[in-house]
């Protein structure tokens, strides 16, 4: 039994979850590439990128240049202390890791999966890219803003104990 996803398969899913606009990128068959995206609250458009590799059995999501981060434009400090508050977003979150590449400072928001023989059901692909919507909408902000100076390590991890605690508070 082969994996269901094709190009094909990801517009039907995308339409089911009511994104009209997409392009396929490429489709020879067995990979694909759709572009695809959303817009944000704060009226930030986010760019999603939907690929099928049939040759390594991967799905693959990517939101790129969520953050711009060059190792030449940013101070050492800040981009230590971004670094820092990328990886604590991967340590706490499911669902979607941030990537950085040092050589453009390009931060991507991303999402593996491997399909291998396996059916992706839509109920799991609306899940990721839900997961991916709300993790960008909560971490990737406070990336920026520790870029930016605008925000330190120390405040960003103090705000999200604040909210664990609370939580905890209720949970009790």
């Amino acid at each position: 039994m082969a994996s269901n996803m094709n190009a094909k398969q990801i517009q039907r899913y995308l339409q089911r979850f009511g994104w009209s606009a997409f392009k396929v990128m490429e489709d020879d068959g067995k990979d694909c590439n759709i572009l695809t995206g959303w817009t944000d609250p704060g009226s930030v458009s986010r760019m999603l990128l939907i690929t099928v590799s049939g040759k390594q059995t991967i799905l693959h999501f990517a939101v790129p240049g969520v953050v711009s981060a060059p190792e030449d434009a940013v101070n050492p400090g800040r981009l230590a202390e971004a670094l820092a508050v990328l990886a604590f977003a991967n340590y706490t979150g499911y669902i979607g890791n941030y990537s950085y590449d040092p050589r453009d400072g390009e931060v991507q928001l991303e999402y593996a999966l491997a399909i291998d023989e396996a059916k992706v059901t839509f109920e799991q692909f609306e899940h990721i890219i839900n997961s991916l919507i709300v993790t960008d909408g909560h971490w990737t902000s406070r990336i920026a803003s520790v870029v930016s100076g605008e925000s330190s390590e120390e405040s960003v991890l103090k705000s999200f104990a604040e909210v664990a605690q609370g939580i905890g508070r209720l949970l009790q």
